[in-house]
C-alpha cells in the first residue's frame, strides 16, 4: 500500500509542474501574439510640384482607417481617405504664377497612431509683368496767343515713352520726346500779319496720340512812311520813300505833278520814288500823297519851290534844300 501512494504522489506531483511550466509559458491571458508595428509608412516625407503644375505621388502603409488633409487651398490630395492596407496619395497643383515659391502641410491621421506630415512646395514659373495700356491725354487742348510772340505750357499725362512735334514752323516746343508725366512749352514768334493763325502740336505715345490746337491773334494793322514831307526845287526832284506795313496799302496824290513809280503794294517793306516835276510857275505849290489800307493810313506832303524869275541865278533841285521839309525815320500809323 505504501508503494501505490507512493507512486501516486510522484504522479500528482509531476501534473502540478507540468501545469505550472505551462502557465509561465503562456501567461494568464492566453498564448503569446507576436508584436504588430502599428505606425504610418510613407516613401517621402517631401513633396515637390514642378512650377508648370502637374502630381506627384507617395505611396503609404497604413495598418488602419486613415485620412490626410491639406492646409492649403493650392494643392489637393487624393484620395483624401482609405482602409487599412498599402495606399496611394497624389498630390497636384496648378501653375504657379504668383512670382514666389509656395509651401504647405498634408497631414495623414489615424486613429491610435501618431500623425506624419508631408512637406508640399512649388517654386515659380518666371512671371512677366503685363505690359499696361498706354495712358495718354494733354492738357489744355487749346493754346492761345496774342499776336506777340510768347510762351505757354502744355501738361502731357502718360505713362509710356512719348513724341510731340508742330505742324507749323512757327510754334517750337522745348521738349520733342519724353516719357511719363511732363510739362512743355510751347513758343510762338510774332505775328505781324492782320490775320490769324493757327497750328497742331501732336503728341504720340505707342498706338496713342493727342492733338492740341495753338492759334495766335492777329497784329493790328499799321502802315509807317520813311518820309512826311519832300521838300523839292523849282526844276523838279527825287524822294526815295520806304513803306513798312503789313497790309497791302494803295497810293493817292492830289495833283498831276507829283508822280510814283508805284501806286500800290502788298505787306511788308517796300521802297518807291516820289518825283515832283518842274514847276514853270513862280508860285510855290504843294501837294499831299496818302498810302492806306485795312483801315490805317500814312501821307507825305510835297512841296515845290517856284520857278525864279528871269535875270536870277539858276534854278537848282533837289531834297532838303529848304532845310526844314524831310524827316528821318518812319511816320505814320503803329
Amino acid at each position: 500500500m505504501d508503494k501505490l501512494f507512493t507512486k501516486i504522489g510522484i504522479l500528482l506531483a509531476g501534473v502540478a509542474f507540468f501545469a505550472l511550466f505551462s502557465c509561465e509559458e503562456n501567461g494568464p491571458d492566453g498564448p503569446d501574439v507576436p508584436d504588430v508595428k502599428l505606425k504610418i509608412d510613407l516613401s517621402t516625407r517631401s513633396v515637390d510640384i514642378p512650377a508648370e503644375g502637374g502630381s506627384f505621388s507617395v505611396t503609404a502603409t497604413i495598418p488602419v482607417s486613415w485620412n490626410v488633409t491639406a492646409s492649403e487651398s493650392w494643392f489637393s490630395v487624393s484620395p483624401s481617405s482609405g482602409e487599412a492596407g498599402a495606399a496611394t496619395l497624389v498630390f497636384g497643383a496648378d501653375k504657379n504664377e504668383s512670382g514666389e515659391t509656395r509651401t504647405g502641410t498634408a497631414t495623414v491621421s489615424a486613429e491610435g497612431l501618431q500623425s506624419v506630415s508631408i512637406t508640399v512646395s512649388q517654386a515659380s514659373v518666371e512671371v512677366v509683368p503685363p505690359v499696361p495700356d498706354t495712358e495718354l491725354s494733354v492738357s489744355p487742348e487749346r493754346l492761345s496767343f496774342g499776336p506777340d510772340a510768347g510762351t505757354l505750357t502744355l501738361g502731357i499725362t502718360a505713362n509710356k515713352d512719348w513724341k510731340v512735334s508742330a505742324d507749323n514752323s512757327w510754334v517750337t516746343v522745348d521738349k520733342s520726346s519724353g516719357n511719363g508725366n511732363a510739362q512743355v512749352s510751347v513758343s510762338v514768334t510774332k505775328n505781324v500779319s492782320t490775320s490769324s493763325r493757327s497750328a497742331v502740336i501732336t503728341v504720340v505715345s505707342e498706338e496713342k496720340s493727342a492733338t492740341v490746337s495753338v492759334v495766335q491773334e492777329g497784329a493790328k494793322p499799321y502802315l509807317n512812311l520813311s518820309w512826311t514831307n519832300f521838300d523839292a526845287e523849282a526844276a523838279g526832284g527825287d524822294l526815295s520813300l520806304s513803306i513798312d506795313s503789313n497790309v497791302a496799302w494803295k497810293a493817292e496824290k492830289q495833283a498831276a505833278w507829283v508822280t510814283l513809280n508805284e501806286a500800290s503794294g502788298a505787306a511788308g517793306y517796300t521802297t518807291i520814288v516820289v518825283s515832283a516835276l518842274e514847276n514853270k510857275d513862280t508860285a510855290e505849290r504843294s501837294a499831299t500823297v496818302t498810302f492806306s489800307g485795312d483801315g490805317v493810313s500814312a501821307s507825305i506832303t510835297v512841296r515845290q519851290k517856284g520857278a525864279q524869275q528871269d535875270g536870277v541865278g539858276g534854278i537848282g533841285g533837289g531834297v532838303n534844300d529848304w532845310g526844314d521839309g524831310n524827316d528821318l525815320g518812319f511816320e505814320g500809323n503803329n
